[in-house]
């Protein structure tokens, strides 16, 4: 089977080993699977679940040793995802209303332009306006110094 350079298959195995400990519980709650109703939770279901939550640990750690460990973040790129969101418009409507925050973001979409360019060329605010009140650590609750 071909695998492309540099591929892992370490993030299927763990949702895998997610699904070993969620689906069993899952389907005793809701009665899906009549195998779980019929022997009782220590003689069945405990075995079952610990061996799923070993290999669950198991997996979290393979994970963290071949996916995560290393990893550093590429700010710049970020950074341009960030200025280039359209999402960013919903900071916009407060201030602006629903219509215009649409217009804004309808044509930056349109026009593959930032939410910036778009509401300067509208004429609906101004630089330092927009600078102001579309600030995306204030959006989640974080405060930048």
């Amino acid at each position: 089977k071909y695998r492309p350079p540099g591929h892992v298959y370490h993030a299927p195995g763990l949702t895998r080993s997610c699904g070993e400990v969620i689906t069993p519980q899952l389907h005793r709650h809701t009665g899906a699977v009549e195998s779980f109703l019929k022997y009782p939770q220590i003689e069945y279901g405990a075995p079952t679940f610990l061996m799923a939550a070993r290999n669950l640990g198991d997996a979290c750690q393979s994970f963290c040793d071949h996916c995560v460990l290393g990893l550093k973040p590429n700010r710049q790129a970020t950074q341009a995802h960030l200025e280039n969101s359209l999402m960013l418009v919903t900071a916009l409507n407060p201030r602006l209303g629903y219509e215009n925050a649409a217009k804004i973001a309808k044509k930056a979409h349109r026009e593959n332009i930032t939410l910036r360019q778009a509401a300067l060329a509208l004429g609906l605010l101004t630089d330092e306006q927009f600078t102001e009140w579309v600030n995306p650590a204030k959006m989640i609750g974080r405060q930048t110094p």
